[in-house]
Order: C-alpha cells, then structure tokens, then sequence
C-alpha cells in the first residue's frame, strides 16, 4: 500500500479518514494491476452463451480498464427480441462490456444532530459501492449479408450474435483477443519458448553447416527441368522407334485421353479418363451451391473466390508524407495488361482414379480432365505448368495445376490501359490473401479514374503487367485527399515473391511519398512505354497493405444436397481454387445420418446406394490463410457405374504384311476375381465385323497389387493385317469397380 491513514489511540475517527484507508488500498490495487498486469481493456470469464432462439447469458466475470477492476457475480439474461432484423435480412450484434461504479446496497444510519442533547436523526445511505460489469449490446446494419457493428475502443467485445427474423441463427462466437492474460500462464510460456531458444541454438547451428554442405552438393546436380527434357526425349525417341515399355509390343495407350478410343463404334460403352472404367450412365453434375447464400460464415469477393469469414489486419505500411509525386510528370502509354485466373484443383473420389503421375510419366504430360465451369472433357499438356499432389489414397487423388504463383493463365484477359503509370514493389514475406489497399493521394486533379492492380514482377524486379492478378478502377468522384482505401478482389499472394501495386490514371493526380527507401526490399518504378520501367530510388509510395485474419481454425458450411435417380455409388469433385501449403480444404457427404470425408479409403462409403446425399465443405485455416475457392467454377458429380461395359480401340494396321498372332497385355486396378469379369477379343476383317476370342489369356497378381492380364490370340490359319481390340469389363456391385490403368498390343512377325 503505497499510502497508510495512522490512528492514535483514544483518537476520533472522522468518515473522511475511514474513506482514505479504502481509497489509499484502491489506488494501490489500481497500480499494481495496470503498471504490472493489464492496462488495456480486458475481460475474463463472461463467457455468451444461447439459451433460447431469442434470449442469451453471460456468464459471471470480470472486466478490466485502466488497473481497474469491475465485477459481475451472477449470470445475466438478454433477451434478443427486440433486436431482431424484418423479413429476410439477418443482423451481428456485438455483446460488450464496460465498468461503472454502482450503489449495491442502501441501509439507514444515524446522524447526530445537537451535540448537547444527544439528539439524532436517522438517514438511508449507501453502505456498498461496488465496481460493477455492464453488459450492452451493439447492433450492426439490417443486410442478406450482414457485417459486424463497429465497437468502441472502450468496450470489451464479448462475443458476436447473428440474428434472424426467427432468433439467433448460429451459438454465439466467442471473441478472445480480448481475454485477460494470466500471468502464471504466461510465466509457464516464456519458460518453455526460452527452453527452446536455448535447444534452437545449438540445432540452427548444425543446419548452417549442414546446409552449406548440401549448396555444395546440389550445385553439380541437374535441374528438375533437364531431368524433364531427358525423360521427354526418351519417350519420345521409344514411341519412334516403337519400343514399348516391356519391349514387346508395338502399340501403347495410357488411357490418358480417348485419342486410341473408337468413341463412334455402335458397341462402345465405356469412361476413359486416367484410366478406362466402365461405362457411368445418367450422371448427375451440379455447380457447387451453397445451402444458405448468405451463411455468414463465409465472405465472396468480386472475383468469386469464397473463403473463411475473415477480419483485416495491416501487414505493410508507409506513411511519411515527405513528396508529391504527379502522376502528370511521366508520359501517358497505352499499357497491355493481362489478368491471371485462379488455377484449377482436380480432385478424384473414389473412383479409383489414382496412378496419374504414372500416367503423365508414360503420354509425355497429356493427361484428360474435366473443366469445372463447362462440364466438358479436354485435354491438357500437363507439364506445360507447375503441377502437385495435394492428397494421394487409393481411393482418389488431389493435384492442382499452378503456373504463376498459385494462378494459371487457363482464361485470361487482355486489356490495353492508357495512362501515366507509376508503381511500388514489395517483396511479401508472409503468404496470405491481400483484401485492400491504402493510397495516400496528395492533391486531386479536375477528373481522371484512378486504375489500381496488382501484379507479379520479372526476374529483374520490375513490374510485370502480363501477370495481372486483381485490378480495378475507382471512379473520379469516389477519390478523396488523403487515404483511400481500395477494396481489392481477394488476391493470394505467396510468400517469398516480389508484387506490384500499379497505379494509372489519365488524371494530373499527385499521391505522397517519402523522401527515402523505406521499404527496403521493393522499389518506386514509372513507366516511360509499354516495356521499359525507371526506378525512382530516393521514395517509397505512401501504400497500406491490407490481408485477410481468419479467426475461425475450423469453418464448416452446408452445400446443396445432391440427387441422382437409381442411387449413388460414387463422387467426383473439379475444383477452382487457390490451394496454400500450410492449410487444408475438403468436402464431406452425410451418408446413414453420419458426416464422413469423399476420400476416405472406404470401400463401403456408399453402400446401400442412396438416392440423395448432403453435401458439406471444411476448411482447416490458419490464422493468416486459407483455401480460396470458387463455387461457381467448382463442380460436383454423382454416378453409378453400370454392371458391365466394352471398350473398342482405334485400328491398328500393321506397317508391312500380316501377322499370325497377336498379344494383348493389359494392367487391372482394383480386379477382384470374385467380383469382377474381364476379358478382350479382337475384331477384323471386313468392316471389322468378325470377332476372335483369345486362345488363351491369364491373370497374375503383381507385387503391388494391381494384376497383369495376357491374351494371345492365334492367326495362323489366315493372317490378318489389321485389328481392333475388343475390352469387355463387367461388375456385380457397382459400388466396387476396376479400371484398365494401361495396355500393350503386340503383333508377332
């Protein structure tokens, strides 16, 4: 206690020194707790919860401010009701709290009156005042997708609540930045980092040497790219020679795309796609939907990227207003601007798809895939980009197809811009998805648009304008002196990687500066043409960069059910999405009541082929990213595999004379001998219309499973010169299918 009250003895004691002994304990208590603990507004305990679809509870507490402290002792009710939204509109209220000093409890005491007589009179005054929590409630605008209210910075934000004309929609979400530290928590945490500060040390000390010894390794070693040519070269060098991969046939098909299929065959009936499956009749495909369109659990950008509810954090700023630069001083260009697309993540369920890198390996990079926005099949030279597997089971497999930092240039748009142009590059050190920026206009001309985009760099650093990722244009009148905050369409930007903010205007604009190289790793550019850029080395654009915060680790959303008369025994998802390293994104079907993820290696998953399943999306965020996808380019499909199916190839007409044997080899995926029937026969002759059962043909199991099927067919007795080959596929559960992964044709001499 930083001041004491001293009594004597036989001393009065006067109300004025008894209410000095409890302020003198008061103001100590106040210091002790905001020069040591929190000084900030804080809160423990207070915890939201729904009671009913129109009333919720806070739980009892305590809320911090300024070293002082208030206290709630019981739950407290609030009933919603009146703040429900009208119609179809929803609302997000904010609980919050705040502290006041209250009069808790009343008594009647007595005062002297004549100090002669004696005489007193009897007053009701308060005998408790008590640091008390109040509980209020802010509320946001009435909208279909509504955003939380503004809190002022004196209040607690307890938690959030998001209304509905019937009540409250979804449990209250608890808000924890605010939550109170506990300092023998915090003491455990520091103890434990500086334990592994001291384990680091050592470790980060190994790694230097260890990694300055593997430079020096690699350094000698081939690229993945000549690693690459070599294999390509190879393949084809086998195909012109016609050396197969065993050295015994003459023909080969991956059944990467339908190029040796003969589609137009009045018995064909089957699914080539990364293998040869049977035939999948009346399928259902829909664009992914959600069930609620505005579940606000989820936000949309203009470009259609859907990811986690998110907040907004600024990661990069520059704000010393030392210069002007005119956007008049440098010379108006007509620019070419390019604008990337999201890449495409394919994903394959249960269809047992699997074996693509095999694939791609063996037709040279052409693999067949589905486009999610059209619905149609086409075909891709894979290795023309940046391609990797995201998951990889039996049962599917997840890759993404990427070219330009997460974005694939499948789509993209042109635009010739005319315009001073000047620029700020920055080199990002965090992934993550840019959501705004700040501009720090100086002095505004007469009119003039002010165009802002965002792009990647080339290799010397300078803009890039064909790698467009996000741009757009603010209107003249929505310009204001100061800064501007320029909403972006949700922008991935991966870490490590140098962009572009680009500002171009035909307006006489000036926009602040500093007066030196603040940020160190980018630089101030101007456009003097179409293609040369001229660094302004002694400023750094005023600029705000904007990122998405996720508070949410886990966000789960219902989708649109999908149906298909006759049942569904399996899935497959195409998505358009932005994929990171660090997070993760999957969809799950609700089968026999029971929530259960596409891809799990489960051969039952569909069993009972049920006629509708409920469909769910799960993102696994961080705090700082996660999956972006757009549903209106993502795609799901629901099939039934039929019981049987035949595949009839291109015809192979041998190059000189005829032959008296031929020799069909073919790779099962997934044969069970007690389920499935397998069999091919070759048609010759005129029109192709006789058709020769196999002398003998077997079956044999290799070592990873998969089985190794032979048929011979024997010629002898009237050589042919041309064939086709005849693959008949049956099942007897359409639940458990196979599929050919690849095939060998072998004509003798």
């Amino acid at each position: 206690m930083e001041q004491r009250i001293p009594f004597q003895q036989r001393q009065g004691v006067p109300p004025v020194d008894l209410n000095a002994l409890q302020e003198a304990v008061r103001v100590s208590v106040d210091a002790v707790v905001a020069n040591l603990l929190v000084r900030a507004v804080y809160y423990k305990g207070l915890a939201v919860t729904k009671v009913s679809a129109n009333e919720a509870q806070v739980g009892a507490g305590r809320f911090f401010t300024a070293g002082q402290a208030y206290r709630l002792d019981t739950a407290l009710s609030l009933n919603l009701a009146p703040h429900l939204p009208a119609g179809a509109n929803r609302k997000i209220i904010a609980i919050v709290a705040s502290g006041a000093e209250v009069t808790t409890e009343s008594d009647p005491r007595r005062f002297l009156t004549d100090a002669t007589t004696r005489a007193s009179v009897a007053n009701t005054v308060a005998t408790r005042v008590t640091r008390k929590v109040q509980i209020g409630i802010v509320e946001g605008a009435e909208s279909l997708a509504p955003l939380p209210p503004t809190v002022a910075v004196d209040y607690a934000l307890l938690a959030l609540i998001t209304l509905s004309s019937t009540g409250i929609v979804d449990v209250p979400v608890q808000q924890t930045s605010q939550i109170a530290p506990n300092l023998q928590d915090a003491v455990a945490a520091i103890t434990v980092l500086q334990a592994h500060q001291a384990l680091q040390a050592g470790l980060i000390a190994t790694l230097r040497t260890d990694l300055a010894g593997l430079a020096r390794t690699v350094s000698g070693l081939a690229g993945q790219s000549d690693v690459d040519r070599i294999e390509q070269a190879l393949l084809i060098i086998r195909e012109k020679l016609e050396i197969p991969d065993d050295a015994s046939a003459w023909s080969y098909d991956s059944f990467a795309t339908e190029d040796e299929s003969d589609t137009t065959h009045g018995a064909y009936n089957a699914r080539v796609a990364a293998g040869l499956h049977l035939p999948a009749p009346a399928p259902t495909s829909q664009i992914m939907t959600l069930l609620n369109p505005v579940d606000s659990r989820v936000k949309v950008g203009a470009n259609g990227v859907m990811l986690p509810a998110w907040t907004e954090t600024t990661r990069l700023e520059v704000a010393s207003e030392k210069q002007k630069l005119a956007l008049a001083t440098y010379p108006v260009v007509t620019r070419t601007q390019t604008k990337q697309t999201q890449s495409i993540a394919f994903k394959w369920w249960k269809t047992r798809h699997g074996g693509l890198a095999d694939t791609i390996a063996k037709t040279q990079g052409m693999v067949r895939l589905l486009d999610p926005a059209t619905d149609t099949w086409f075909e891709i030279d894979i290795r023309r980009y940046r391609w990797r597997k995201l998951k990889n089971t039996q049962w599917g497999l997840w890759i993404t197809i990427e070219d330009f930092d997460g974005y694939w240039d499948h789509g993209e748009t042109t635009t010739s811009v005319s315009g001073a142009t000047i620029a700020q590059t920055v080199l990002n050190a965090q992934a993550g998805w840019l959501t705004a920026v700040g501009i720090n206009i100086a002095e505004l001309a007469t009119s003039g648009d002010l165009r802002v985009s965002l792009s990647g760099c080339r290799e010397d650093g300078t803009p890039d304008l064909t790698r467009t990722l996000e741009t757009v244009t603010v209107a003249y009148a929505a310009l204001a002196l100061g800064w501007n905050r320029i909403v972006l369409p949700p922008a991935h930007l991966a870490r490590g990687v140098r962009y572009a903010v680009v500002l171009q205007s035909a307006g006489a604009h000036k926009v602040w500066a500093s007066d030196i190289n603040e940020i160190t790793n980018g630089t101030a550019f101007t456009a003097t043409d179409d293609v040369y850029w001229s660094g302004i080395l002694a400023a750094d654009l005023n600029l705000r960069l904007v990122f998405a915060t996720f508070p949410q680790q886990l966000t789960i959303v219902e989708l649109t059910s999908i149906a298909r008369a006759g049942g569904i025994d399996a899935m497959d998802f195409t998505a358009t999405a932005i994929w990171p390293d660090a997070v993760d994104f999957d969809v799950q079907a609700q089968i026999a009541g029971v929530w259960r993820s596409i891809g799990a290696e489960d051969a039952a998953l569909f069993a009972g082929s049920p006629n509708l399943v409920p469909l769910r999306m799960v993102w696994n965020a961080t705090k700082d990213d996660a999956v972006g996808i757009v549903l209106a380019k993502s795609r799901v499909t629901a099939t039934k595999a039929a019981l049987a199916g035949v595949h009839i190839s291109t015809a192979r007409t041998l190059a000189a004379g005829t032959t008296p044997a031929v020799t069909v080899r073919q790779v099962l995926d997934g044969y069970d001998d007690a389920q499935h029937g397998h069999g091919v026969k070759l048609l010759h002759g005129a029109g192709y219309g006789t058709t020769k059962t196999a002398a003998a043909q077997s079956f044999t199991t290799r070592s990873d499973g998969r089985i190794d099927y032979v048929a011979s067919f024997d010629f002898s007795a009237g050589e042919i010169a041309s064939y086709k080959i005849r693959t008949e596929m049956t099942i007897s559960d359409p639940a458990v299918e196979y599929r050919v992964t690849e095939r060998w044709d072998h004509a003798a001499a």
